[in-house]
């Protein structure tokens, strides 16, 4: 079976979507299918990860360096659209967030006649309820990202909330709760270490306001 994955992100690029998706095509690759990763440039990273084949294309990038934002996000979904277009048929393609890269994954594979797979890490429509943004902006993302997920094969969800809120837009049977998961030949308990005095805290989340990482800095405060 030939999987194409969509991602702005991918290995090297030090983020839990990477390394997920990473275990992910990895898995699949070994059990025969020819995976094609459609992401971005990252460094000098190389087009090939074993037998995953990664076709990246340059994208604008925040002054942090990551791809997150409106110009960065269509900068990767604009190109996306006609790499998909151009590109030899699938027989599945696999979307990660954002909803506008859903959406063009979405319009594509109609077009095309490809079934896709959406990944739902988190949800971008019930994360923007926590930030400050117009109301006709979080009613256009809570469309976009509905739509997304209601014509997807199957959802792949990383939680049981998620999965209970994927269920008001989609039939259960078409949800997969998979879990976050964990690299254990990449994070293991060896290696170096270090000792510190006096209570610490670890904030092991993702380190965005939709992930309400403003809670780990009030906790300073206490």
């Amino acid at each position: 079976m030939r999987v194409v994955v969509a991602s702005r992100v991918f290995v090297p690029e030090p983020t839990a979507a990477s390394f997920r998706l990473n275990a992910l095509t990895t898995a699949l690759a070994a059990r025969g299918h020819e995976v094609t990763v459609l992401s971005t440039t990252f460094g000098g990273a190389r087009s090939e990860n074993g037998a995953v084949r990664i076709r990246r294309w340059p994208v604008l990038r925040d002054k942090t360096g990551y791809v997150r934002g409106y110009l960065q996000y269509l900068s990767f979904d604009v190109p996306l659209a006609f790499r998909l277009l151009f590109s030899r048929r699938s027989d599945v393609v696999i979307a990660e967030p954002p909803p506008t890269t859903g959406f063009v994954v979405r319009v594509l594979s109609a077009l095309r006649r490809t079934p896709y797979v959406a990944y739902a890490p988190d949800l971008w429509s019930e994360a923007m309820a926590s930030v400050q943004a117009a109301g006709f902006v979080k009613r256009a993302v809570r469309s976009l990202e509905r739509g997304v997920y209601c014509r997807a094969r199957l959802a792949l969800s990383v939680s049981a909330d998620i999965t209970t809120r994927l269920e008001e837009w989609m039939p259960a049977d078409r949800i997969a709760t998979v879990g976050n998961g964990i690299d254990t030949a990449g994070f293991t308990p060896e290696g170096d270490s270090i000792s510190l005095d006096g209570p610490y805290l670890i904030y092991a989340g993702t380190a965005s306001e939709f992930q309400g990482a403003s809670i780990f800095a009030t906790a300073f405060e206490t």
